[in-house]
């Protein structure tokens, strides 16, 4: 770089930034230059942080030409010369020699600071192998092995980027050392780093998935243990369900190769959902509470007791499962009102995993979705306990009896064969428990149907009149379909399929936001939903 713009060696990271703040320079040419570098060197280099990665950002040609006029590219500042050669390298035909330069750099930088996203630069940029070799996998496991070993993050992000280049066999002298750092988290009670060490062994290949489950399910497990045989007296621990439910999740994984595991931690699951919401009641504060346990053999009891002989009667009993009513609905709000005066004045904010507010709404609509949500408790319990008794008494349901079952019942809003077919596929996939596929099946159908049926009641529902026509949205078929279905149905519909309070099951679906586990436990209500509207719709439809 010139002498008209020399940055000390010893400056990086934000000191580097602070240093190239375009006020700290006087003349227009230093101005330019400082503003060039510094957005050059705000870019992250990792998968962390929120900037524009440096891969990502955009330069023109006069931004290339000033780098290479100020020979940025080799300035004695190791940073600086690591970055200018990694935009650089986007103009060179052959990328190998500046990719390996500016690797060398970013990996000086990593040895002077100590900041590990140079080190997973350093690797990332040599992401195909042309530009690897094991000397520098050498050095690359011998920096991990000294310095990155003890931030689990970091080490799976370098691990990630690795395994693009290096088969695991390379790797596998990193085995034995993680191995000793799940052990050291276990005994020391680090259990999250725990778990974010038995990931890099299956990364490695060190372990397979169902063990990956399991161990994982273990140390949720004890971590919850720890919290639930030291707890004080009337204190509250709102991550307690929390580690219990994610302790379930991992098990339910390997339900069938671990049938002890998965009985026992559900307990504890149960135990510990009793008393969050023991504790919370005690303050005043109300939450969705599962149904009895009374309940719950009252629904076995009743199931028992139906005779079954074909395929029909099951179906019978699918469809004359009923949804919530509305005294039900107003029954729940008023004894939530008069139970806990504080939580009725309190509307829903809804969090995701990262903490993001991913559902707003006011204190009456958030209620009665929790109303909602209670009863729809009772519906899915009722369904799999139907399901399981179908599968035991081995009562099979043919596609093509199912077809022609349904082709008889075609209900006034469908008169077509070949959405008759798709319906008829998205419920034998039910019939048979795959209530992923259902899912993915029904849930455009359920909108086509939905549409039919405002259609029928109010016109086309596309405008005409606008530049652009486009079908209606969910939201605004459901809007349409208020006083043509009964209200408490199309609002279980509404809450279930797109509250950002509630399920959100649509959405969640189509944008792949729902795992494996959450599309079959409530693609069951789906289906059930789909076989209501297309054989029950004289008793969801108000408006004939």
């Amino acid at each position: 770089m010139n002498d008209s713009f020399k940055i000390p060696s010893d400056v990086f990271d934000t000191d580097l930034l602070c240093f190239l703040n375009p006020n700290r320079f006087e003349y227009d040419l230093t101005i330019e230059k400082g503003k060039l570098l510094h957005k050059i060197c705000i870019c992250k280099i990792s998968s962390f942080g929120t900037q524009v990665h440096i891969e990502d950002e955009n330069f023109t040609e006069e931004e290339y030409n000033i780098i290479i006029s100020n020979d940025c590219q080799n300035s004695i500042n190791v940073e600086v010369k690591a970055r200018c050669c990694d935009i650089l390298k986007k103009r060179e035909k052959d990328k190998r020699a500046i990719i390996i330069k500016a690797s060398d750099a970013y990996l000086e930088v990593f040895r002077s600071t100590g900041d590990m996203d140079y080190l997973e630069r350093a690797a990332s940029i040599r992401s195909f192998k042309q530009v690897n070799n094991d000397d520098f996998l050498k050095v690359a496991l011998t920096e991990i092995s000294t310095k990155t070993l003890k931030y689990p993050f970091w080490l799976s992000n370098i691990v990630k980027v690795l395994l693009k280049s290096y088969s695991v066999e390379k790797l596998s002298s990193l085995k034995v050392e993680i191995e000793k750092c799940v052990q050291e988290k276990r005994e020391s009670k680090e259990y999250s780093k725990e778990r974010d060490y038995i990931d890099i062994l299956y990364l490695l290949t060190s372990i397979t998935k169902q063990e990956q489950h399991r161990l994982k399910a273990l140390s949720f497990e004890t971590e919850a243990d720890d919290i639930w045989n030291n707890q004080g007296e009337n204190t509250f621990y709102p991550t307690l369900p929390d580690l219990y439910h994610n302790a379930y999740q991992e098990i339910n994984e390997i339900n069938s190769i671990e049938p002890d595991i998965h009985k026992r931690i559900r307990e504890k699951l149960v135990s510990a959902n009793k008393y969050f919401i023991e504790i919370l009641s005690k303050a005043g504060i109300s939450y969705k509470m599962p149904f009895s346990e009374e309940e719950k053999r009252r629904i076995e009891k009743w199931i028992a007791d139906e005779k079954w002989e074909s395929p029909l009667d099951f179906i019978a009993l699918l469809r004359n499962i009923p949804f919530a009513s509305k005294e039900n609905i107003e029954q729940y709000m008023d004894i939530s009102r008069k139970g806990s005066v504080l939580s009725s004045m309190m509307g829903t904010n809804r969090l995701d995993d990262k903490g993001n507010t991913i559902g707003l709404d006011n204190p009456e609509n958030s209620l009665r979705t929790e109303a909602h949500i209670y009863y729809r408790q009772k519906i899915l319990y009722t369904l799999w306990m139907c399901i399981d008794k179908a599968a035991n008494m081995k009562l099979l349901m043919e596609e093509d009896m199912l077809f022609y079952i349904m082709k008889n019942r075609m209900p006034y809003f469908l008169q077509d064969e070949d959405r008759l077919i798709f319906f008829a596929k998205g419920l034998m996939s039910g019939f048979n428990k795959d209530f992923m596929t259902a899912s993915h099946i029904l849930i455009p159908q359920m909108k086509w149907a939905l549409r039919s049926i405002a259609e029928a009641h109010h016109g086309s529902l596309v405008k005409l009149e606008e530049e652009r026509q486009e079908e209606a949205t969910l939201g605004t078929i459901l809007k349409q379909l208020e006083n043509v279905m009964h209200e408490e149905i199309r609002f279980e519909m509404e809450s279930f399929l797109q509250s950002g309070i509630d399920v959100n099951f649509r959405n969640k679906l189509s944008h792949g936001l729902l795992s494996s586990f959450e599309v079959m436990q409530y693609g069951i209500f789906l289906w059930w939903l789909c076989i209501k509207l297309f054989f029950n719709i004289d008793r969801i439809v108000v408006v004939k």
